[in-house]
């Protein structure tokens, strides 16, 4: 049976001196830092994707499912989900003009 793709909430949070910290409710083992937007979003995706290649024993890739770009100011806490999905599926998904 394939392996289908896993959603993983993640939660971001800016500290103090740009600092970001990002989390998940539905994934123990993460917890990264990092400085600046792009920072947290970089270490995310390699988070995610070192803990279920590791998990499953397959090469995956992350992305968020739903990145906005917003105000941090305004909104500093970010409920984001993340897909993770295995490399095979999609390969087989773009041979197939799928995506």
């Amino acid at each position: 049976m394939p392996q289908l793709a896993h959603l993983v909430r993640v939660d971001i949070r800016e500290g103090k001196f740009g600092m970001f910290s990002a989390t998940s409710p539905n994934e123990p083992d993460l917890f990264v830092s990092a400085k600046g937007y792009e920072g947290i979003h970089a270490a995310v995706g390699a988070a995610l994707e070192h803990i279920f290649s590791e998990r499953l024993g397959l090469k995956v890739r992350a992305v968020p499912s739903t990145w906005e770009q917003r105000e941090l100011e305004d909104e500093p806490e970010i409920d984001a989900p993340w897909s993770v999905v295995p490399v095979d599926i999609l390969a087989a998904h773009a041979s197939n003009n799928c995506i």
